[in-house]
Order: structure tokens, then sequence, then C-alpha cells
């Protein structure tokens, strides 16, 4: 919870209206308690059950494959993270942050000029769900290695969120 509220209820209020269909990926052995069951109903989030031991990638193109969405643009945005201040309606977009606390092990940002540099913050904008099927495919399903095998079909943007909380690590 931030702020007494769940952490998919503060994601929430920053994607309705910017899509038409939302949906969460879980784990296929996760209980939801029953209160955030009645809360992702009210917010007609659709939950999709993928099968542990997947890779995030692989994960990914379950969640696309199982809902049939593979032909629509596509946002992902981490349910370890909230963004604030950031435009959600960008294609072929990665955010970004130049600077983190040490300790951890980031996904950074590809960037065939100058190697990793900028640490990734957790959203995602494709313009085509379906090449980036492709791409996480070819991949192996290493969903980092993925958006460096995409830049080269579509580059990709970087957005700054104004705040960036991970709630993950």
């Amino acid at each position: 919870p931030i702020g007494n509220r769940r952490l998919f209820v503060h994601q929430y209020e920053l994607v309705r209206g910017a899509a038409d269909r939302l949906l969460m990926s879980i784990p296929e052995d996760f209980a939801i308690d029953p209160a955030d069951e009645s809360i992702l109903d009210r917010m007609q989030i659709e939950r999709v059950r993928v099968p542990t031991g997947l890779t995030l990638g692989q994960s990914v193109v379950y969640a696309i494959n199982i809902t049939a969405s593979a032909g629509d643009r596509l946002r992902i945005i981490h349910g370890d993270t909230l963004l604030l201040g950031l435009n959600l309606d960008v294609d072929d977009a990665i955010s970004v942050e130049s600077a983190a606390e040490p300790g951890y092990r980031w996904g950074y940002a590809p960037d065939a000029r100058s190697g990793d540099s900028d640490i990734l913050t957790g959203f995602f904008g494709f313009s085509s769900a379906g090449r980036f099927v492709q791409s996480v495919t070819r991949c192996n399903g290493d969903f980092v290695a993925a958006l460096s095998d995409y830049q080269k079909q579509a580059p990709l943007t970087r957005v700054v969120a104004d705040t960036w909380l991970d709630c993950g690590h």
C-alpha cells in the first residue's frame, strides 16, 4: 500500500480512460484477496493468470497471446512501479532515470551509441504488440534484450517521470 491504498489503485488512476482494455498479469498460483478482487472488478481490470516460472518477457508474450492483443498498441507498467507526471500515450517509448541507488542490479535501457546508461523505470509503450512479441521470441524471453531488438525496427524514445516510486527494490 501507498498512502493507505493499493499500488494498483494508484496505477489505475494514471491509466483509466487511456485504454479500451486494462489487463493485470498475475502468477497462476497467486491468491488475490477478496477485497482486492472486488476493487479490480469495479475498475474493470481483467486478470490474466500466467504460468509460474516464466521470464518477464515470456509472461508478457503469454498475456498478449491469451488475450488476443497482438495487433494492438501495447502499454506495460511494471506492477511494482508508480510513475507520476508521465505521458502514457506515447508509442515506442521507455521510461528511464539517469541515476538510482547503488547496490541493486538494475535493468538498463538499450543505447547503441554510448552503451547502457539509463535505468529502466517500468513503463514501456509500443506501437505494435505483435512486433514486440517477435522481439521477445527472438531474444528467448529476455525482456531487456527484446527492447534492443525492437529498437532496431522502431527507435525507442526515452521519457522521464516527474516522480518514480519503485516499490520492488
